[in-house]
């Protein structure tokens, strides 16, 4: 019912709340029926059943006024947690957003470096092939001793 970070789910709450309503009233109607099997027990009529019923309204209030507390603070509660989700979410979009950006700049610099390096192969008449033979005497990237030998 609750999730990692005790925040409790919506419906938890209201499932709460039924059964905390069911409680108080099955307290206040307990107090009452209380009440009525004392006085057929040891007939005095009506009073302790107008006794059990007084302290089953009265169980009912403080019950209830303890319900509508726990559930202001439960209701507080799953709001803030469907609040962290909707964050939560937010942060997950902007993330699949960003990585379809880089996703797509990564595409485009490949494809850009592709061209480079045809429209560089075309203009030295070398191909790619080429490119990974040992250099020649004339490059530029054979150093002094190289071009001794």
């Amino acid at each position: 019912m609750s999730n990692s970070n005790g925040d409790f789910s919506s419906l938890a709450v209201g499932y709460a709340a039924v059964v905390r309503i069911s409680t108080v009233s099955a307290q206040a109607a307990l107090c009452a029926a209380l009440g009525y099997f004392v006085d057929r027990r040891f007939e005095t009529a009506p009073w302790e059943t107008v006794v059990g019923a007084l302290a089953g309204a009265a169980a009912f209030c403080v019950g209830l006024v303890a319900a509508a507390k726990r559930l202001e603070r439960d209701g507080a509660t799953a709001s803030k947690a469907s609040e962290n989700v909707r964050k939560r979410d937010n942060v997950d979009a902007e993330i699949s957003a960003e990585s379809l950006k880089t996703e797509a700049l990564r595409d485009e610099f490949e494809e850009t470096l592709a061209r480079a390096t045809a429209f560089f192969a075309e203009k030295t008449g070398r191909s790619e092939d080429s490119e990974a033979s040992e250099p020649t005497e004339n490059s530029p990237n054979v150093g002094e001793t190289e071009r001794r030998r």
